[in-house]
């Protein structure tokens, strides 16, 4: 059982060292950030958990389960590193997009590129805003608040007869007073829809 245990220790160490040797390899030969990053996060994570295996087959109780934890917090922490350090070479422009072969986060970088000007305008007022609809936001100047035109919600054939805002938009009164010759259910005449 002894030799057993020795020969699989044996070959996980070895290809846990081949796999940590082949991620060095590729940290020093890949040409750009992204693809250094993908190895130095999967090839070494990979390397020290199957080193870590072959170690934890030939020590006793509770060290294994010491070595399984620290396999594990290294499954969890690298790549998120990886994660995080890519995307802050793509958001400085440390990566070469000619190797890219989709890039989505094109779009989002803009977005947030446009929106970090348009709030540095605003705090220093370079665009003449005040607040979040302009200089005025009362809706003086004939558009309201919510960017409507002052003329009310159905533009120019809306008719307030009684003072009330109660008009729709085929000119008539829903109170039942008739302004454009239909009834007071906005049927016939002209103006209601009968052309």
């Amino acid at each position: 059982m002894k030799i057993l245990a020795d020969v699989v220790t044996a070959v996980l160490l070895l290809s846990g060292a081949v796999f940590c040797l082949s991620g060095a390899i590729g940290l020093l030969r890949f040409p750009d950030t992204l693809t250094r990053l993908q190895a130095s996060a999967k090839a070494q994570s990979l390397g020290l958990v199957i080193i870590l295996l072959g170690a934890a087959v030939m020590v006793s109780g509770p060290y294994t389960g010491l070595l399984l934890l620290i396999a594990a917090f290294q499954l969890i922490t690298a790549p998120v590193t990886g994660q995080i350090l890519g995307r802050i070479a793509y958001r400085t422009d440390a990566v070469d997009r000619s190797l890219l072969t989709a890039d989505e986060l094109v779009d989002h970088k803009h977005r947030l590129r446009a929106a970090a000007a348009s709030e540095a305008r605003r705090e220093t007022g370079a665009d003449g805003s005040y607040g979040p609809y302009g200089p005025d936001a009362s809706g003086a100047g004939g558009v309201e608040a919510d960017g409507r035109s002052g003329r009310g919600e159905a533009g120019d054939d809306a008719q307030d007869t009684d003072g009330n805002g109660s008009a729709n938009a085929s000119g008539t009164d829903t109170s039942g007073t008739d302004t454009s010759g239909t009834d007071a259910s906005g049927a016939g005449g002209a103006r209601g829809g009968e052309s």
